[in-house]
């Protein structure tokens, strides 16, 4: 499975306030009425914090874990409880393996090889892992990133 390429961090913290507010478990559908959201635009944001390992869905039902826990008693430091979940997921998985600076149109190579794509365009494809990379990448402090050649460094952390 892919992480969900438009998924941001506020709406997964929205999310994990909605279910903590329900006493740590709560229907989809009510989370997804809390959220103003329909279903659709809800099942990338439950995959998303599912693949994080900060909830677990279950029988309609979500349940928060206790990494979900952590995260919501971390406060400016939830980038800290995401990182290592990120790590493990694509495109960081690769970008994270990588020495020196490098694009996301190189990522995008290397993954296409594997069969990993978020969309059968080049450039679309291109264009979405950059973004990840940026908006999750730098949320975890996990990359920089230089916009003056759109090329991304790996963190020591």
């Amino acid at each position: 499975m892919l992480f969900p390429a438009d998924v941001r961090m506020t709406q997964v913290n929205a999310l994990l306030r909605a279910v903590n507010l329900s006493g740590g478990i709560a229907d989809v559908a009510k989370v997804s009425k809390e959220l103003d959201t329909d279903l659709t635009q809800l099942l990338p944001l439950l995959d998303a914090a599912e693949m994080l390992g900060i909830i677990v869905v279950e029988k309609g039902d979500i349940k928060l874990t206790k990494l979900g826990e952590s995260m919501l008693k971390a406060g400016n430091r939830r980038a800290l409880v995401v990182r290592d979940a990120l790590k493990k997921l694509e495109p960081f998985a690769t970008a994270l393996q990588c020495n020196g600076r490098f694009t996301a149109a190189e990522i995008a190579d290397v993954l296409s090889a594997k069969g990993i794509r978020w969309h059968h365009e080049d450039e679309v494809n291109k264009s979405i892992i950059e973004k990840m990379l940026i908006i999750w990448g730098i949320y975890a402090d996990i990359l920089e990133y230089d916009g003056s050649d759109s090329s991304f460094l790996v963190k020591q952390v």
